[in-house]
């Protein structure tokens, strides 16, 4: 099945879902790092292997090349205007900046974007939607930003990057061309996939500087949310794809601190109580959440000044 031949309306749905999970266990785990300060658990391993890197897969499968201006004012835009409208301008007003919730994810997204962006527009001048001169070119500056980072040479968000790069490449390149995104559904590919997330994921210290686990992780979830079943589900989590940046900028007004509560987790650790936990508390911010987004679109102008909508 060619990428360009998907339903485009389906194909957005499930996506859109495969985002919503995303940033559903980017909550959870704000809530149990932050919330109950605890790290280092097989649990902070578990949503740290998959979902940042599953966010910038996303990412890079709707990357579309354009002129410079329009990359820098309207791709861009979604990333930017939210750091500058929710952090910078609220921070110059209150003269604070200690308080940001920006986090690393959209700084770095920018960063990924623009780097993927220069290193496409060199590979069409070499040779136009070829998908192995593509490949090489992002391999070559990876290992050239990997090189840096082994010589202590970096920028801001600089680590994040080197890490986050080829998981926006291969989901261009997923989504672009045929072969590669027929690969993803073979069987083989697939059980090959659950065996090294396995082996990934209990010896969690060997994804070094790319998280390697996460690529099988990946190919997991396109496979289980391209054939979901339950319709209701769907639709939720696709709910939560659309407004992920909404959520992520919104949820750690909302959630609790509660530290004190931390020995007791600990003293009682087990991976489903962590995951029910988090799981149940996670739902009830991504409503609130939801809410206020519901309120802010009632001003179109207002959540566009936002959100860059």
């Amino acid at each position: 099945m060619m990428a360009e031949q998907i339903d485009k309306k389906a194909r957005i749905e499930w996506i859109d879902a495969l985002r919503g999970f995303a940033i559903l266990l980017v909550v959870m785990g704000h809530i149990y790092d932050k919330g109950f300060r605890i790290e280092g658990t097989s649990f902070n391993n578990f949503y740290n292997g998959f979902h940042m890197p599953l966010f910038f897969f996303i990412s890079g499968c709707f990357f579309k090349s354009c002129d410079i201006k329009n990359f820098c004012f309207k791709k861009l835009r979604r990333l930017w205007q939210p750091i500058l409208m929710l952090e910078i301008v609220p921070g110059i007003m209150m003269g604070n900046f200690d308080n940001l919730h920006v986090g690393w994810f959209p700084p770095t997204l920018i960063t990924v974007t623009i780097l993927f962006y220069l290193v496409f527009n060199i590979s069409v001048k070499v040779k136009p939607d070829n998908p192995i001169v593509l490949g090489l070119f992002c391999l070559a500056i990876w290992g050239f930003l990997d090189f840096m980072y082994i010589r202590g040479i970096n920028f801001p968000f600089f680590l994040s990057a080197l890490k986050m790069f080829p998981f926006f490449t291969l989901g261009y390149l997923w989504m672009k061309y045929p072969v590669i995104h027929k690969l993803i559904f073979n069987k083989y590919v697939l059980g090959g996939s659950l065996i090294g997330y396995m082996v990934f994921m209990y010896n969690f210290a060997w994804n070094h500087s790319i998280c390697i686990v996460a690529i099988f992780a990946i190919i997991i979830l396109i496979n289980y949310f391209k054939d979901i079943k339950n319709k209701h589900l769907l639709k939720y989590f696709s709910l939560l794809g659309t407004c992920s940046f909404e959520i992520y900028y919104f949820h750690m007004f909302f959630v609790p601190d509660m530290h004190n509560l931390t020995l007791y987790i600990k003293n009682n650790y087990a991976f489903v109580f962590a995951l029910m936990i988090t799981l149940c508390l996670a739902v009830v911010i991504i409503q609130l959440v939801l809410f206020i987004i519901k309120m802010l679109k009632q001003s179109c102008w207002l959540h566009s000044l936002l959100f860059g909508k």
